[in-house]
């Protein structure tokens, strides 16, 4: 009898901690070059994906469409085109660098962008391809791109030097960048608030030299009637 109630108990803590109740998880197949034959639903699916990802704020909504439209394009004219997606052997080949190749164009740059932090996306402690490993889901953590590049980096050092963080040397460089750090990021925010204000900046100086080239224009013109008229 106590060992029933362990299984249960083992097996509702797996399903709970399992990523497998998340929607961006399970839809995540859509992803699988082998599954990209069915276009239908890879569409579906992906479409489910960008609607949970506005949510979390990580899409824009204006630019949802342009996203599908691009997936639909690229199923199309890449995936259904090309036996490389159908044989494709996750043994073998590594799928961040498979759409590497095949999506990182300007034709597909929307697409791009949010297939490669769905990619940044961890199935609890696996990595999804090796080269990813980022813990905290997109939905819970709301992080930015920026936070997820940059875990990355550090999990890629921290497995590069054995996966261990005892065999990290801490030296003057890195304890130099840690002192620095608080400093650098209060800079980062600063320039991010000035960003805006010198984009409209430079948006007004373009509308100012656009209405004196047309007041300029105008003049040109008064000019030459004035001229006909003597």
């Amino acid at each position: 009898m106590d060992c029933k109630k362990f299984l249960i108990k083992l097996t509702m803590k797996l399903l709970e901690k399992s990523p497998l109740w998340d929607s961006v998880v399970r839809n995540l197949s859509c992803l699988d070059p082998r599954n990209m034959t069915d276009k239908k639903k890879c569409l579906n699916k992906m479409n489910r994906i960008l609607n949970s990802m506005i949510e979390a704020k990580h899409v824009d909504e204006n630019v949802c469409d342009e996203n599908l439209m691009e997936f639909d394009d690229y199923l199309d004219n890449v995936a259904l085109k090309h036996s490389e997606f159908s044989e494709f052997s996750p043994e073998n080949s590594r799928v961040d660098e498979f759409f590497y190749e095949t999506m990182n164009t300007s034709k597909y740059r929307n697409l791009w962008k949010v297939v490669e932090m769905l990619l940044l996306l961890s199935h609890g402690q696996a990595t999804v391809e090796k080269g990813f490993s980022i813990n905290k889901n997109v939905k819970v953590e709301n992080m930015k791109e920026l936070s997820y590049v940059s875990q990355r980096f550090v999990c890629d050092y921290i497995i590069s030097t054995g996966n261990s963080i005892h065999n990290i040397k801490i030296t003057n460089i890195m304890r130099i960048y840690v002192s620095n750090a608080r400093q650098k990021y209060m800079k980062y925010l600063e320039d991010q608030k000035l960003s805006p204000q010198n984009k409209k900046r430079k948006s007004l100086t373009a509308d100012e030299v656009q209405e004196l080239k047309s007041k300029k224009t105008c003049l040109k013109k008064d000019i030459n009637a004035l001229i006909v008229c003597r």
